[in-house]
């Protein structure tokens, strides 16, 4: 959705949002933050729901039977359907998700969806799909509308089940304390990061520390005084050097001034960018190194209107030997919550698909009992016995678990917790992406001695030096390794061991 308008970013209920934090609200226990997302309707309007600009309609039938919202647009107009400002946590991470339909015979433009500060352009076909993105919210704010319509569209989109609703980001741990997410990588002894606007999570990178201005899309937003900054610290490394790629790609007025710091108090000047230079590589003033934490900061100065800053990049050599690795982010979104109940999620490690580590705060008056951890991988189901947890007002506690995943490519997972009851204390979903080598579903269990595990299987598979053995039998009895071949054929088998 461009918006090259002299203010550069519309709207009509400016409130803000958060800053990138993995914990939740403490009383959360509703996890839709988003009003009447059924658009049940009172007198044919969907309460909760108001129409803003151009053309709309209520349906009271449209997507498996649910009612539905409708945005008209002419191809050269915009209109959408506005909550009132909801309450989000300054600095939090949210998830929003629709089902959406592009009408026959619509052509051109794109659905804006998510909050008028952090939003999404979504193309949308004919038929019926879920769409969804994570955002952290600015820090400048604790309230903003959420918008659902049509931008330049020649036709009609039709919009149901709207979710809003807090997630939790894991990264990579690759070493001891040494986190990387998304766009993170070390090669070679030289640390990277390219932000990646476009990815699930939009705005959000673990680098990033103050967001104070919009987002659209794939892009920041600048007005005069909005300020993004980025904080790029490798554990246990000095950094040495350090460059940074910076682009705009599409500019009205004002000055992009770009900054750096080693502690967020003093600031120098790296450079300044506008509608002539819009642009380009820059390497860091020799005078902040050697430094363990370097600081960069994007604001907009002077002018009126602003800009957009498309392309944001850093890299920067190490002293001693850095492992070398590759970033990954994971968001475990909350479905469901009881009341006085936090949790954080804590760094996954490297060499596992996804080991869960929770850890829970108990912020109520009543002690919260938790006696096993469910998960469910399409339609595989296993639940994992805990040693019974009871968090006392005001505890903190750990919960642990390996949930093994199988097959390659992208894998949905839903996870809770339970109580001896069976109640759901927590319960949530995640998208796992397994690459080849964490493929689990194939190999033959043989043996398990001295905290050494022996497998095999056939020769054409490519076993990953983290996949987990395979299970057990359930009656003890292995099946033994075998091989068969017709007259002039060769044929292999692997045997494997996997130490504790």
């Amino acid at each position: 959705m461009n918006r090259n308008l002299p203010l550069l970013f519309r709207s009509s209920c400016l409130g803000v949002i958060l800053l990138a934090c993995v914990r939740l609200c403490a009383a959360q226990a509703s996890a839709n933050l988003l009003p009447n997302p059924e658009f049940r309707a009172e007198a044919g309007e969907p309460r909760g729901w108001k129409l803003v600009g151009g053309q709309g309609e209520w349906r009271s039938s449209a997507w498996g039977g649910l009612p539905a919202l409708l945005a008209r647009g002419t191809g050269k107009d915009s209109s959408h359907w506005r909550t009132e400002k909801i309450a989000l946590q300054p600095g939090g991470l949210y998830q929003m998700l629709f089902h959406g339909r592009r009408d026959a015979g619509a052509s051109g433009g794109t659905a804006m969806s998510g909050p008028e500060r952090v939003n999404r352009d979504f193309p949308l076909d004919t038929e019926w799909r879920q769409n969804k993105f994570v955002f952290q919210a600015p820090s400048d704010s604790g309230a903003d509308c959420v918008r659902l319509g049509q931008w330049e569209v020649d036709g009609s989109l039709t919009f149901a089940a709207p979710i809003l609703r807090p997630v939790m980001a894991s990264h990579i741990e690759v070493g001891p304390g040494l986190e990387l997410g998304e766009g993170e990588s070390i090669e070679e002894n030289r640390y990277r990061f390219w932000a990646d606007f476009g990815w699930a999570g939009a705005n959000f990178h673990r680098p990033l520390a103050t967001n104070r201005a919009g987002f659209n899309s794939n892009r920041w937003v600048f007005w005069p005084g909005a300020e993004v900054v980025y904080r790029h610290r490798v554990v246990d490394f000095t950094q040495r050097s350090g460059n940074l790629r910076v682009a705009i790609n599409h500019h009205v007025g004002g000055t992009l001034r770009v900054e750096a710091s080693r502690d967020g108090k003093t600031w120098l000047s790296v450079a300044e960018f506008d509608g002539q230079r819009r642009g380009g590589e820059v390497a860091l003033p020799a005078g902040l190194f050697p430094s363990a934490e370097v600081m960069v900061r994007l604001s907009c100065v002077g002018g009126e209107g602003g800009f957009q800053v498309n392309a944001y990049g850093y890299d920067s050599e190490l002293e001693g030997e850095a492992p070398e690795a590759q970033g990954e982010t994971v968001f475990v979104a909350t479905t469901e919550i009881r009341d006085g109940l936090r949790l954080e999620l804590s760094p996954r490690r490297v060499e596992t698909p996804f080991a869960l580590e929770l850890a829970l705060s108990n912020l109520s008056n009543e002690p919260i009992t938790i006696n096993e951890m469910f998960w469910e991988q399409e339609g595989q189901q296993a639940v994992v016995a805990m040693h019974k947890m009871r968090l006392n007002p005001g505890a903190r506690q750990l919960a642990k678990s390996d949930i093994r995943l199988s097959g390659a490519g992208e894998r949905r997972v839903r996870l809770g917790l339970r109580d001896r009851t069976g109640g759901v204390v927590w319960a949530g979903e995640t998208s796992v992406r397994l690459g080849i080598l964490q493929d689990a579903t194939y190999g033959q269990w043989l043996a398990e001695k001295h905290g050494v595990t022996v497998w095999w299987c056939e020769s054409g598979w490519k076993v990953g030096r983290s996949r987990p053995a395979p299970d057990r039998p359930a009656l003890g009895k292995a099946r033994p390794v075998e091989v068969s071949a017709a007259r002039g054929e060769f044929e292999a088998a692997q045997v494997v061991l996997k130490p504790e």
